[in-house]
């Protein structure tokens, strides 16, 4: 049988199944839009955050979507000019807060997309308005959502948490569905309960204005009434989380501290419960800021926040944040994008320390060949020379080292705190857009590991530095062949200028000697022979190339020295008297006649003439 045609068939099928299925192309395309709203979301919460130094200890303000956390937090730090009470239909008695500028008046919808800080400016106190636990808009608000509130906790040093929830959803004999979905967020939110004992407080927002009749009057239903009775609702989960039957170690996990929060909640302060507190509906209309009903609320809240709880130095591990199973479906694809990204900005990052190179080399070899054009005479700085070689040298151990370290890189942060160390051993100028890319997605990325149920895998970075390792590699030998082939040239300019000197030196002095001024022969004779052993012992070069132009000459000198010495000798014997007054003594035929009279004369026509000195 011919498998390799059913491969194929089975390849084209798949192929042609995945072009044409339109839940396919449904599917691809949403997760497109997904990861192109969730970065414009991150992109858009990274400038619109506010994270300041002035304010390291914060209130964090959290709950489920529609618990009027927004209003709550507006309200209790003073920021409430804008908050207004509305009858939500003329004669019914019931209100509710809006902003006089707002139109919107739902409660189920999130208005709050990013952390907001708001700062309470009678005690400069800094409140976080976090998004709702449970996020209605999308996956992508569900996925930034949460990841700037993991933001806020990790650059705060010390926390207090206050937890939103409205006020049916803690009553007695209603379905406590809501108040166990804030108890598991809260539980997976704060993994150390007994650490924060002290920080964490629950408000009941939403409380209905009750009244009860007492003797002919109705009166309104007191605060402690209110929170006595929420105490009481507390009290009965917590018990019944106690005697839950639970089959599975996670759902023992969750009754175990679900019971701890309560506990905390359920803490008294002179028979009164000390950290739990209510913000009622207004019961008249206008701006809520003048309503006294809610001002006596505001101070009970005020003294519980600062009076009661105290702020707890947290640590990176002491918060968990979670997202839907549905936004989880998306994580592989937004890392992907983070992938991509961080590999451009490397990509670009491995460019520069490229380009670092080059210019390095670029001067190195300019300089080398600098050596064999320039005519002039060039100064030679020896500490720049050997600076130069020292960074390239080093380079290449340095880059080489950086890229198997980074092999073992699994995440952009520890990528990045590579990459910043190499920039501080080396002048390297790095593109600040590139490292701050790759800072921000590190951050995203170890958020999408912290709610993933699984490993994230990152990129090979380190072969983008191959480019880098093999130019070095390269730009070392071509150094090497420039020096070598500079060496020859200079050799041989040297030589040549040697040479030159040396014809110079010898025309100089043939014409000295013919001039007759032989005493000073032996005098430059030996100013010679010191600067030839001058120059073998400085330039070391093992060879008698370039000195032998000036041992020729010091021979040359040497033999005309002996020749014009005999001649000077002549001359002198010539001109002596007894010579000049009986010349026929001196002009012989036999050299061995030469001063003795009447002896063969010798040819007179051949015989140079002597002049007499005494004339």
């Amino acid at each position: 049988m011919d498998t390799s045609r059913s491969l194929s068939a089975v390849g084209n099928l798949n192929s042609s199944t995945t072009k044409s299925d339109p839940r396919h192309q449904a599917d691809n395309s949403e997760d497109d839009v997904v990861i192109r709203n969730t970065f414009d979301l991150l992109k858009s919460g990274e400038e619109k955050i506010k994270l300041t130094e002035k304010y390291k200890n914060v209130i964090l303000v959290l709950g489920d979507t529609g618990n009027g956390k927004s209003k709550f937090t507006e309200w209790i730090t003073g920021n409430d000019d804008k908050l207004m009470s509305k009858e939500t239909k003329k004669g019914t008695g019931e209100y509710i807060i809006v902003h006089s500028d707002d139109t919107s008046h739902s409660t189920i919808t999130s208005q709050t997309i990013y952390p907001q800080l708001i700062v309470d400016s009678t005690t400069n106190t800094p409140y976080y308005d976090c998004p709702g636990f449970k996020n209605t808009k999308s996956t992508s608000n569900d996925i930034a959502t949460t990841y700037f509130v993991k933001r806020i906790g990790d650059y705060a040093e010390t926390i207090k948490i206050i937890f939103i929830i409205n006020y049916p959803s803690v009553r007695t004999g209603v379905d406590r569905h809501n108040f166990i979905e804030l108890l598991r967020q809260a539980i997976d939110f704060v993994k150390n309960i007994d650490k924060f004992r002290n920080s964490i407080a629950l408000v009941a927002t939403k409380v209905d204005n009750q009244c009860v009749k007492q003797g002919g009057n109705f009166n309104l239903v007191g605060t402690c009434k209110i929170i006595d009775a929420i105490g009481d609702f507390l009290q009965e989960v917590k018990d019944d989380l106690k005697t839950r039957s639970n089959n599975n170690e996670a759902e023992e996990h969750f009754c175990k501290n679900a019971v701890k929060f309560i506990e905390v909640l359920l803490a008294q302060d002179a028979e009164q419960y000390s950290r739990i507190g209510i913000f009622r509906r207004p019961d008249e209309p206008g701006a809520l800021n003048e309503i006294t009903l809610l001002k006596e609320e505001k101070n009970h809240i005020l003294r519980m926040i600062h009076k009661k709880l105290s702020f707890t130095e947290k640590s990176s591990e002491d918060f968990g944040y979670t997202i839907s199973g549905k936004s989880k479906n998306h994580i592989n694809g937004l890392v992907e994008e983070i992938n991509k990204s961080v590999w451009n900005s490397t990509s670009q990052i491995s460019e520069e320390i490229h380009n670092y190179y080059r210019h390095l080399v670029a001067e190195i070899r300019s300089k080398i060949n600098s050596f064999v054009t320039t005519t002039e005479s060039t100064d030679i700085d020896l500490s720049k020379a050997g600076e130069l070689s020292y960074r390239l040298k080093n380079g290449y151990n340095v880059i080489s080292n950086f890229k198997e370290d980074i092999k073992s890189s699994t995440t952009p942060h520890e990528l990045l705190k590579k990459i910043s160390n190499i920039i501080s051993n080396f002048d390297i100028q790095i593109s600040n857009e590139n490292v701050l890319n790759i800072e921000s997605k590190g951050n995203y990325f170890t958020f999408l590991q912290v709610v993933s149920d699984k490993k994230l895998s990152t990129r090979p970075w380190h072969e983008l530095l191959s480019g880098v390792m093999t130019y070095l590699v390269e730009s070392r030998r071509n150094i090497l062949e420039d020096i070598q082939d500079a060496v020859e040239k200079i050799k041989n300019r040297i030589i040549s200028c040697i040479t030159d000197l040396a014809t110079e030196i010898k025309a100089h002095y043939t014409r000295k000697m013919k001039q007759l001024e032989i005493q000073i022969l032996k005098i430059k004779e030996i100013i010679l022979n010191t600067c030839v052993s001058s120059v073998k012992g400085e330039l070391d070069i093992g060879s008698m190339a370039w000195v032998y132009p000036i041992q020729e000459l010091t021979h040359y000198i040497y033999e005309s020295e002996k020749w014009y010495i005999f001649l000077d000798a002549l001359y002198n014997k010539f001109s002596e008297y007894e010579v000049q007054r009986d010349k026929n003594k001196y002009n012989v035929e036999n050299l061995e006649d030469w001063g003795i009279d009447e002896k063969p004369q010798g040819d007179s026509n051949n015989c140079r003439y002597i002049p007499p000195i005494f004339e």
